[in-house]
């Protein structure tokens, strides 16, 4: 009965995040700017091609934020025709920015008005609550965070926000990248701007990253705290969200981990680690090799780093391992050479933590093997996914130290391995956005998860065959 609620629980988990909502589309950042204007007037009959479309927002001391607007038109004519025609503009910019102003929020938007002076049209407006009082006098800008979109569309050349009089921007805002090419900006005294550098005729196509933009009058620990303060309660639902994503995947390292000691148990040892050792090794220098006479296999062409981790580990555990067993026939020699070689115990006791340096060893060593050996269609930058090699070699230890069978260390190597998953599994997630497709992705961690267990296996078995034959009695602590 247990086991049946406990695999009920565990599909429960990796269903339940599907329900997630997949993020909604893009939005304009500015959408009475550059296309959106166009498209407004191309209704309308009117090709009024925007030429350039510069926006700034001023935030007041009450959070309201006052949008300013200028399309640069680059006809002349269709300038004219807006001019004289005030009737036309408004219902052109009403259009842009959602028919009865519904959109960004009919019920922030206020004040609206535009006018044409030569060939520039400008439109200004007001948006309540485009900022938030945070507490400690910081304003809190969140426009341009997406809040579960996708991103923001950058659709004007130019996006300033400007802090009230007296204030000062008192955080770091994301700048990145717009696109596929880099955008530039700049963070002043007391404004942010993202500027675009796109060459295509609708800049909706090019995205700012999630960022928040932050003001106070003063940049004290005061206002730090509470700055921070307010970020954490927004990143939280996100922060929940993914956790719930990674559910599965750390049921399935607390049931593996589990599983380990349950076939040790069951008797499933290995009686001669030196040549587990050796196993290991040549795979893992197989798994090293593979790419230099296998580069157009599409399992691994173009990206080889998460092969060359595991090959790492598996290389730098069978090394570890085999150097432990000839010290320990050199001791045995050493201590008793009238006997010749015995399986004997060293003279010194061998920590679990020790073996613990292929598990430390791997990022560098494979980030050193995918940058200088790998095959010439790899990326020239050394990707994240070298990380996955380490929970992979802290298997090792783990092993030993249940074979060791000291209390003590058992817990510590077992705090230290799910500390090392824990640690590696959040560098690949992020903590700020929504999960964008739940189920999908954690289905694919449950996976990744079993599969990393499954190649743990052999070298748990070898660290605990190591504990039996090498270790010394007494406990390391």
């Amino acid at each position: 009965m247990k086991r049946r609620v406990f695999v009920a629980l565990l599909v429960l988990a990796a269903v339940a995040p599907a329900a997630t909502p997949a993020s909604s589309p893009p939005q304009p950042l500015c959408p009475v700017c550059d296309d959106g204007f166009e498209q407004a007037a191309d209704e309308r009959g009117l090709n009024a091609t925007v030429a350039r479309s510069e926006a700034v927002v001023r935030v007041r001391e009450d959070a309201t934020g006052r949008w300013t607007v200028r399309n640069h038109l680059t006809n002349e004519s269709v300038a004219e025709r807006l001019r004289s025609d005030a009737d036309l503009l408004d219902r052109i910019v009403r259009d842009a920015l959602g028919d009865g102003y519904r959109k960004p929020d009919a019920r922030r938007l206020s004040n609206v008005s535009a006018r044409v002076r030569g060939h520039i049209v400008t439109v200004t407006f007001s948006y309540s609550s485009f900022a938030d009082r945070v507490g400690a006098g910081v304003l809190l800008v969140d426009y341009v965070h997406a809040s579960g979109r996708e991103s923001y569309g950058l659709d004007a050349d130019r996006f300033t926000v400007v802090g009230p009089e007296g204030t000062r921007v008192v955080n770091d805002p994301e700048l990145g990248h717009v696109g596929e090419r880099p955008g530039s900006g700049r963070v002043g005294v007391d404004r942010v701007t993202w500027v675009s550098h796109s060459d295509e005729e609708y800049r909706v196509d090019t995205y700012v990253e999630d960022t928040y933009v932050a003001f106070a009058s003063d940049d004290g620990l005061v206002q730090q705290v509470a700055l921070r303060i307010a970020l954490a309660s927004r990143g939280l639902p996100a922060v929940l969200n993914n956790l719930a994503v990674l559910l599965p995947a750390g049921l399935a390292v607390v049931v593996g981990l589990a599983g380990y000691r349950a076939a040790t148990v069951a008797g499933l040892r290995l009686r001669r680690p030196e040549r587990v050792a050796r196993a290991v090794f040549a795979l893992g220098l197989l798994a090293i090799a593979h790419p230099f006479y296998a580069g157009s296999v599409p399992l691994i062409n173009d990206d080889i780093t998460a092969l060359s981790a595991a090959g790492t580990a598996y290389a730098l555990v069978g090394a570890s391992a085999l150097v432990l067993v000839a010290t320990r026939r050199w001791e045995s020699v050493r201590e008793r050479p009238s006997r010749g070689p015995v399986r004997g115990r060293l003279s010194r006791p061998v920590p679990w933590w020790l073996l613990l340096a292929p598990a430390v060893a791997t990022p560098p060593i494979g980030a050193l093997l995918v940058t200088w050996l790998s095959y010439p269609d790899a990326p020239s930058a050394v990707s994240d996914t070298v990380l996955l090699g380490v929970p992979l070699a802290a298997t090792l230890p783990l092993g030993y130290a249940v074979g060791r069978g000291d209390a003590v260390s058992q817990r510590r190597a077992v705090g230290a391995t799910v500390a090392l998953v824990i640690l590696v599994t959040t560098r690949f997630v992020s903590f700020t956005d929504p999960p964008a497709v739940g189920g999908l992705i954690a289905l694919v961690g449950f996976v990744l998860a079993v599969l990393g267990l499954s190649f743990g296996v052999p070298l748990y078995l070898l660290g605990e065959s190591l504990a039996r034959t090498v270790a010394l009695d007494g406990c390391d602590r």
